[in-house]
This record gives structure tokens, sequence and C-alpha cells, in this order.
């Protein structure tokens, strides 16, 4: 899931000096909150979570794979509750989420596109693979788009952009 209001950043070069040195392509930055898009999944996600963790920590065979187990979890359902932040640069596309970056270099992507998901907003999706498979989901990078006007219009625009000139 993703967030709502967003903050758009589209950073330029400071000085004459510093556009020298400047990539040619500015970061394109956004974050994502669930917590304000949709608070009543975001805690929905947390409560199913908890429990999930109390009862495998009573099945596992031991505690700390009931632990192990249970984070597992908790991170499977992180798009629900945990806040995003999203960039594009000239090194490629980037999805942060607990303080962990997720990247894809501009030549390691073979597709990438928009998909609208029911209850979930737009997203921008790329992949390492040339053709759908059976392992999309794990080589797929999902960034969400920010669901108000003005920001969403932004960002999409940029994001169009910046396929184009990297071909995709």
């Amino acid at each position: 899931m993703s967030g709502g209001p967003a903050e758009v950043t589209v950073a330029g070069p400071a000085s004459a000096t510093a556009a020298d040195r400047a990539p040619a392509e500015p970061p394109l930055e956004w974050s994502l909150n669930p917590w304000r898009r949709a608070p009543r999944a975001a805690v929905l996600a947390i409560v199913i979570t908890l429990g999930v963790m109390a009862l495998l920590v009573q099945i596992a065979p031991g505690p700390l794979w009931g632990v192990a187990l249970g984070l597992a979890f908790t991170l499977a359902l992180g798009d629900a509750y945990l806040p995003k932040r999203c960039r594009l640069d000239a090194q490629g596309v980037a999805v942060r989420s607990l303080g962990v970056w997720h990247r894809r270099a501009w030549g390691s992507i073979r597709r990438a596109g928009l998909r609208s998901l029911p209850r979930h907003g737009e997203h921008l999706v790329v992949t390492t693979q040339a053709r759908p498979g059976m392992l999309d989901r794990f080589r797929e990078l999902w960034l969400g788009l920010p669901s108000a006007a003005p920001e969403h219009d932004q960002v999409l625009g940029e994001i169009r952009a910046r396929l184009a000139l990297h071909g995709l």
C-alpha cells in the first residue's frame, strides 16, 4: 500500500560551480505514508501482524523460530504500515523503507510501467526481466505514486520523461 500526502522534491544545482558537477538528471524524490492515506488499513495490518506473531511464538518449535517467522511476516505486510521514500536519479530507481534502500540501476531495468491497484493507488513498477515470467515478483521494484492531484501530476510527468530518457 502507498500513502497519502506526499512531499515532492526536484533538486537542482545550487551554484554555477555545482552546476558543472551536477548530474544532467536531478533527483526526483517523494514520500508515501500509509498512516495518512489509509489509517484504518494500517491499524488493521498492525493488529493482524501482532496476532500472527503471537500465534507463531506459541506454535513454533522454539521461541527463536517464532520470533524469526514473526519478523518475516511483519516485513511481508510492511507496505501496509511502513512509510516509504521513493527516488529517481541519474543512477536509477530506489525505494527506502525501514532505513534500507532497494535500488535498480537504469542499465539493469528491462521493463517499466505504471500499474493502478484498487485501494492502493498508482505505482511505477520496474523489473530486471525483459519478458514477464515467474520470477517477476522477486525482481520487481514498486514505487507508489502520491495520490494528491498536484503532487501526483508533477511526479507522473517527471517519471514519464525519465523513462523516455532511458528508453523504457
